[in-house]
């Protein structure tokens, strides 16, 4: 098409005799130059997995991205992978949550410092390594970004980003066969997020890279933080001022103004949500497409545009999912899966081509497509109160049933776990039976156990949660 075009013009403009001819010629190479991209592209898509929030469920990221295709080239894990622990330091008693906790103004650290036993990273690496993924440079290309959680890792396999919460930066670029950039991706650290005073030097750093930037490099830009940037748990206080960075990143302006174009795609993903207030069954389908408003940070009541595309990352303790970037020449998809399976697909902005490469259609709505659209899960759990004798206690450990689930049958394969209450007690991860250690004293004590269902081809995989009340007399 390039040499016609190049031909039609030479023929024009040897017919000076003809004012149409020179019209064409010059017509001929505004149409050449509308056709050449400004960035270029590779052709083949790049596969990015994601995920977060592991918290010791040592099967979950097999179990959410074992159907990812093996050409997924980066693996980032963005937080809350290393063990778990209760949330309460008398879990006995306990039935609150993190909102209790953090809507003083302690942090992660303060409360969680002495509750975890030391982890090695190379567990992790290993488990990621065993699907197949980032097997050319796996040292590089598998990342934990590091949150409160995480804090007694031991980083044995050298993948951990932004340990103790600092050092926010470029994590990976992606680079094209013809070595222009295809993609960033920059992680922006635990405490960068959560205090104020640290949000605003990490933000301007941020923004301090961007100008870095050839203009016209439009390779989209990722940006992953275990923290949402949505106001939600009152424990991110730098969430308004990364919003407007963000929004830089994508129009150049400063600001929470409204803005005609973007000048690159930018797609910011966060931890679990963090939130009571959005749906949890795509481990969190909290979704707000470029062009949209949102309520940023601590402080209720901070709205703003946001020209960044903004989704969770994949929640793998309670339902073990994780996420697929894909991006090609002309797109990004962001592919939310389940229990190994495509469940839900957004199709972030688009970019267009030629002499408008560098410009992005902003939707209102960018569409959505659920795979193989299924049913909620029909499963309801419930527990109770069981009695065992401290004569009995004495002598040997017991078992007493534990949560009971209606609607199993149709669920798919469920699973138990344990997710809170006293090392004396474990959860059979078959049934939900709790065994009681040998010796336990009298008193009342309570478990909180997970039921998840895999899912078939009718119901999505679900999960519930409920609570047994153990006697001991």
């Amino acid at each position: 098409m390039k040499h016609m075009i190049l031909s039609n013009s030479n023929n024009c403009s040897k017919s000076h005799k003809h004012t149409t001819g020179k019209w064409l010629s010059i017509a001929a190479v505004i149409l050449l130059i509308v056709m050449i991209p400004l960035s270029s592209y590779a052709e083949s898509e790049r596969l990015i997995a994601v995920a977060s929030d592991r918290h010791g469920n040592t099967e979950a990221i097999g179990q959410a991205m074992a159907g990812m295709p093996k050409s997924v080239e980066y693996v980032c894990l963005i937080g809350d992978m290393v063990g778990d622990v209760s949330f309460h330091k008398n879990d006995e008693a306990s039935e609150s949550t993190h909102n209790d906790f953090e809507s003083s103004e302690s942090t992660h650290n303060d409360f969680e410092s002495s509750m975890k036993p030391e982890f090695n990273t190379s567990e992790i690496f290993n488990e990621v390594l065993s699907l197949g993924f980032a097997a050319s440079k796996p040292m590089e290309d598998i990342s934990i970004l590091w949150a409160s959680h995480d804090q007694n890792a031991v980083d044995d396999s050298g993948i951990m980003f932004g340990a103790d919460g600092t050092g926010s930066g470029v994590m990976k670029t992606g680079i094209n066969e013809d070595g222009s950039a295809a993609y960033y991706i920059y992680g922006i650290a635990f405490n960068d997020m959560a205090k104020e005073e640290n949000a605003e030097t990490a933000a301007a750093d941020f923004k301090a890279w961007i100008d870095t930037l050839d203009e016209n490099d439009s390779a989209p830009v990722f940006v992953f933080c275990h923290m949402p940037l949505h106001y939600a748990r009152k424990d991110n206080k730098g969430g308004t001022i990364w919003s407007k960075a963000l929004n830089y990143a994508a129009t150049g302006v400063d600001s929470n103004t409204l803005s005609l174009a973007l000048r690159r795609n930018v797609v910011f993903m966060h931890g679990h949500n963090h939130s009571t207030e959005t749906n949890d069954k795509y481990s969190g389908e909290f979704y707000v497409p470029a062009g949209s408003f949102i309520e940023t940070g601590a402080a209720e009541g901070t709205w703003g545009p946001a020209y960044y595309t903004y989704v969770t990352a994949g929640y793998l303790d309670s339902n073990t999912s994780a996420t697929l970037l894909s991006v090609g020449r002309d797109f990004i998809t962001v592919t939310k899966y389940q229990n190994g399976a495509p469940a839900l697909i957004y199709d972030v902005v688009s970019r267009k081509s030629g002499f408008f490469a560098n410009l992005f259609s902003i939707r209102s709505v960018n569409r959505i497509r659920r795979v193989n659209a299924r049913e909620d899960s029909p499963i309801k759990a419930s527990g109770a109160t069981r009695t065992v004798k401290y004569s009995k206690l004495k002598k040997k450990a017991l078992t007493v049933k534990g949560i009971t689930v209606k609607n199993a049958e149709s669920a798919g394969t469920l699973n138990y776990t344990k997710v809170s209450g006293k090392a004396r007690f474990t959860v059979n991860k078959k049934n939900s039976k709790i065994k009681i250690r040998k010796g336990t004293k009298k008193g009342t004590y309570k478990v909180k156990v997970r039921v998840t269902a895999s899912g078939t081809d009718t119901y999505q995989p679900g999960s519930k949660t409920a609570t047994v009340t153990i006697k001991v007399k």
